[in-house]
Formats: C-alpha cells, sequence, structure tokens
C-alpha cells in the first residue's frame, strides 16, 4: 500500500488540548498541508489508538518470556503504567504507534472510513484539532484520509506479543 500512515489526529477528544491531539498540535500548519496534499492517507488517532491497551497481564506475560526484548517491554510498560495511573487512576495505557504501523502491514485489522479531515491552524481553543467531517449528506467535504474507527485490538495485541518474542 503506498501512502502515508499516520498516528495523530483525534475523532473526538485531544490529549494535548481538549481539542488536539499532540502530534498533529505540535506542528498544525504542517499536518494541514499533509491533509490537503492530495494523497493516500490513513489516519490512527486517538479515537483507535486508546482502543489497543496494554495492562498488568500483559507486563507479567512478558516477564515470563526469557527473550530480552520482552523483558525490557515488560520495564517499560511497567513504568508507564506507573505513570498512567497517577493521571488516570488505571495502571493502562494505550499502544499508539503500532496501530499506524498496523495500518500498513495489517491494513485488515482496522476499519475506516473515507472523510474529509482538516485541521484547525487558527483557533484560540481548537488549534491543532483534526476536524473529521461524518455528516451523512451530500454536504460532507471531499474525503482527504481514511480514517481508522476501530482495531482488532486482540489480533493486534497478539502480532505486539509475537514481535517481542512472547
Amino acid at each position: 500500500m503506498a501512502g502515508i500512515s499516520i498516528m495523530g489526529g483525534s475523532v473526538g477528544a485531544g490529549n494535548a488540548t481538549p481539542a488536539a491531539e499532540f502530534n498533529i498540535f505540535a506542528d498544525p500548519e504542517a499536518a494541514a498541508i499533509v491533509f490537503a496534499s492530495g494523497g493516500e492517507i490513513t489516519m490512527c488517532g486517538l479515537n483507535l489508538t486508546h482502543q489497543l491497551r496494554t495492562g498488568d497481564a500483559i507486563v507479567e506475560r512478558l516477564r515470563e518470556v526469557p527473550a530480552p526484548t520482552a523483558r525490557m517491554a515488560a520495564q517499560a510498560f511497567a513504568h508507564l503504567h506507573d505513570r498512567m495511573e497517577t493521571f488516570t487512576g488505571r495502571r493502562e495505557a494505550a499502544l499508539h504507534d503500532p496501530c499506524a504501523v498496523f495500518a500498513v502491514t495489517h491494513p485488515h485489522l482496522l476499519t475506516t472510513a473515507a472523510r474529509h479531515v482538516a485541521v484547525e491552524t487558527a483557533g484560540e481553543l481548537t488549534r491543532g484539532m483534526t476536524v473529521v467531517d461524518e455528516r451523512i449528506s451530500r454536504r460532507r467535504g471531499a474525503p482527504t484520509a481514511n480514517v481508522a474507527t476501530r482495531i482488532d485490538a486482540d489480533a493486534a495485541m497478539a502480532l505486539v506479543l509475537d514481535a517481542l518474542g512472547a
């Protein structure tokens, strides 16, 4: 598949601000150019990436694997869970970046919808927001991206664990 797979944006809430996801918020002008480029784009936003989560059960499973990559991942995930617990009260975290990889390597794991996506570059409260046109009408803007909405989290996690030697 030729094109661009983006781990960024969101169909809903942001994480850098209430409206903007961090990667898009960091340079909304560049993101706006990419989405307007006419290229084949798949957007894996927070609405998708929060569906692929790791928890302490995954850490324990990785700790039992003799592969160095599994042990290193177990330590990294445990540290991440510690940090996330202070913010959310839960010992779990989303695995954002693998989702954008799976959009290229295992696209059958994702459900996408062709949508018009624009990036807000001027709003005082919405700068960096990915504005996804989900209206069901003839007024909807021409699609600029395939927006990922669902991931087969069990199959995706199995691939992550396999890659780590588990």
